[in-house]
């Protein structure tokens, strides 16, 4: 449930400057683990979510 929250967190209003960037480092730290890293793609969808918040 961590991840979801990260993701949904970065989108939010209440997210200023300085939690995007702890959330993106979260992220950068996630994906140096093959199994997270893949849990991310299948599970939560990371690659849609990518293309949803640089829209």
């Amino acid at each position: 449930y961590g991840i979801k929250l990260l993701l949904s967190l970065f989108g939010s209003v209440i997210a200023d400057q300085e939690t995007r960037k702890y959330i993106l480092l979260s992220f950068r730290a996630i994906l140096q683990h093959r199994s997270l890293a893949n849990d991310l793609y299948v599970r939560q969808n990371l690659h849609s979510w990518i293309v949803l918040t640089l829209q």
